[in-house]
């Protein structure tokens, strides 16, 4: 099979666990509130988010997929307005890194299902390690298809949420990271650290520069996650 033909049929499994990954990320953001006796209903249909933010939904996804895949690797960046209150900055810094860490959070916690199942599969015999592109496990049985599927469903999960918790938790503005710090800080510090809203040109900035720390910072960020997974690195 042509390259470029794996590399699509990869894209049509890899996207629906992008856009669950964000749907995921998003409903954790909303945890805390909810654990704090603010029951607002959590919305998990994507429709509404890919419809408002197709830029961060459905672009940026698919352009970084393929300049990735150009570059060797495999990985989708994008990004969904998320629901929270700026004025909790301010009110209760505390408060707002709270929230900002529930993301991550719910990210790392789709890594360890997903660790867990690949650990799973290993015992059971129907993986074995392998490291295309950075994953940890291949099945062992190359021509069962259903196996396949499945061993390339976990990999993406693992990684795509890996990336993606590590991504957020940078400590640059906008980012979950920036907010995280301020819980650190004495409370008027942090609530001058947190309400640093910078203007859209100035976040555009930002984003590129924390691509920039990632990628200096990433391989560490799988080789732990691996260590901590039980994969050899």
């Amino acid at each position: 099979m042509p390259f470029w033909v794996k590399a699509i049929l990869v894209c049509l499994l890899y996207y629906p666990i992008f856009v669950m990954s964000m749907m995921v990320y998003r409903a954790g953001r909303t945890m805390p509130a909810r654990l704090e006796g603010n029951y607002t209903p959590i919305d998990m249909d994507p429709m509404p988010v890919l419809r408002s933010e197709r830029v961060g939904m459905v672009y940026a996804p698919l352009i970084t997929y393929f300049l990735n895949l150009i570059q060797g690797g495999v990985f989708m960046c994008g990004w969904l307005p998320t629901l929270f209150d700026p004025e909790i900055s301010h009110s209760d810094p505390r408060r707002a890194s709270r929230y900002s860490l529930a993301g991550p959070l719910a990210l790392l916690s789709l890594v360890i299902w997903s660790t867990v199942l690949m650990r799973i599969g290993l015992w059971a015999g129907l993986f074995h390690m392998g490291f295309p592109l950075g994953f940890p496990v291949l099945p062992v049985a190359g021509n069962n298809l259903p196996l396949e599927i499945v061993a390339l469903v976990l990999d993406l999960v693992w990684w795509q949420n890996l990336l993606f918790a590590g991504f957020y938790l940078l400590p640059i503005p906008p980012f979950d990271g920036w907010q995280v710090v301020g819980f650190f800080l004495p409370l008027q510090t942090a609530r001058k650290w947190q309400s640093m809203f910078l203007p859209l040109q100035y976040q555009y900035m930002c984003l590129l520069l924390a691509m920039l720390v990632f990628t200096l910072v990433e391989r560490y960020v799988v080789a732990l996650a691996l260590y901590l997974g039980g994969f050899p690195s």
